[in-house]
């Protein structure tokens, strides 16, 4: 999709979008670049539970950038020591673990499994549970291979972490 203004076909399509460019937020609202102003109703949707643009942040952000914008999690960095301490030092926790991503956490979280099991007898085992179910053939299917979840041919493969009692 493309109009003489903006050129849509250069973005990926992940879901169905209007033809609406946003310019500018605050608070609840967006503002479309024809000017309309629009009550957000989807904040939560990409991780903003905070309202846009609010006033707080964006002079923090400001501060922030004119000192030390993310460093390499390689090295340690003032911002990050000051978050890790504050949130240690009031939560159950005696470390924290800073990702940038779901799939970074998710692979922290198997590492920390890993290492904790190393910490006690026999260590973490990985284990692969495998489960198939009937198949439902289609109508018309393109090939003789099934890639259907429900399909016995098609093996569902999970992830499970065991960490051994101490004996």
């Amino acid at each position: 999709m493309t109009n003489a203004i903006h050129p849509y076909d250069a973005l990926m399509n992940i879901t169905a979008r209007p033809p609406i460019v946003f310019v500018k937020g605050e608070g609840a609202y967006l503002w479309d670049d024809s000017g309309k102003r629009y009550l957000d109703f989807m904040q939560g949707w990409a991780v903003n539970c905070l309202g846009h643009s609010p006033a707080i942040v964006a002079d923090a952000l400001a501060v922030q950038a004119k000192q030390l914008l993310t460093p390499s999690p390689a090295f340690f960095n003032g911002p990050s020591l000051k978050l890790a301490k504050a949130l240690v030092a009031n939560s159950c926790f005696d470390q924290v673990f800073f990702a940038n991503s779901g799939a970074e956490a998710n692979e922290g979280a198997i590492k920390l499994a890993r290492k904790f099991g190393t910490l006690y007898k026999g260590g973490a085992v990985a284990s692969t549970a495998v489960r198939s179910r009937p198949c439902r053939p289609r109508a018309r299917r393109r090939s003789s291979r099934c890639s259907s979840p429900r399909c016995p041919a098609f093996q569902k493969h999970s992830l499970t972490i065991s960490i051994p009692s101490r004996s």
